[in-house]
């Protein structure tokens, strides 16, 4: 009876939290999750895996939609190896490891909507070409890297409407004006780039709404219309 209980409840788990623990190897926890068909939510935040290779014979898992998956030591490539089980997943937080961002297969992001790649000592925005053409991927959070430069292409990361770069080494407007150019933007955070410290932080707020006129929120803010006119203004001093 009591293994049944526990079963039952197994089956009807939704949400799954264990950070923080000692587990080294990916497959122990990936034979858990599949104890649990009905899971959509996992947290394994601060697992360092040292055992990464994905046994094989597992067919997908179809409910789960959420994994946070932070400072895990898993590569990219083992991510996407991960990330291959799960063919709905939507929203992917592994913030806080070394990421090469490539060789992506074509198919394993599919359905996902949001990347956190925070902490991910990212250098260069080229790198992230693989995730350029994802076509449901609307926030991407690239905060705390090395990027210092942004440059995109026509098409590229043609849904995305929230985009995080805090805390980078982005200098020059000309990165202002590529993101300018994303079709769809509403949201931007870029504080603490030296762009944005090159004068009083009003100043560089003005002359980022000005440059991007489709946005509604800077840096956590909505960007009222007394706003935008002032920063028109300014930009025509």
């Amino acid at each position: 009876y009591q293994r049944r209980v526990r079963e039952e409840k197994c089956e009807n788990t939704l949400t799954m939290d264990m950070s923080l623990n000692l587990f080294t190897d990916i497959n122990d926890m990936l034979d858990i999750i599949y104890l649990m068909p009905a899971l959509q939510t996992i947290q394994l935040k601060g697992n360092v895996f040292t055992v990464r290779d994905v046994r094989g014979g597992r067919g997908p898992h179809p409910s789960i939609e959420r994994i946070y998956l932070a400072s895990s030591g898993l590569s990219w490539e083992e991510l996407c190896s991960v990330a291959s089980l799960f063919p709905n997943l939507r929203e992917l937080y592994i913030s806080g490891s070394s990421l090469q961002v490539e060789n992506t297969p074509k198919d394993t992001f599919g359905k996902i909507e949001v990347l956190d790649l925070q902490f991910s000592n990212i250098t260069s925005w080229s790198s992230l070409a693989d995730l350029s053409s994802l076509p449901h991927l609307h926030t991407l959070i690239l905060s705390n890297n090395h990027i210092s430069q942004v440059s995109i292409s026509p098409g590229q990361f043609s849904r995305l409407s929230c985009l995080s770069l805090d805390n980078n080494n982005i200098s020059g407007w000309e990165s202002v004006a590529q993101i300018a150019t994303l079709p769809v933007l509403t949201t931007l955070r870029i504080r603490k780039n030296p762009l944005t410290e090159q004068g009083p932080g009003l100043d560089m707020r003005l002359l980022v709404v000005a440059m991007l006129t489709h946005i509604a929120k800077l840096n956590g803010s909505p960007i009222t219309d007394t706003e935008r006119l002032q920063a028109e203004l300014f930009y025509l001093k």
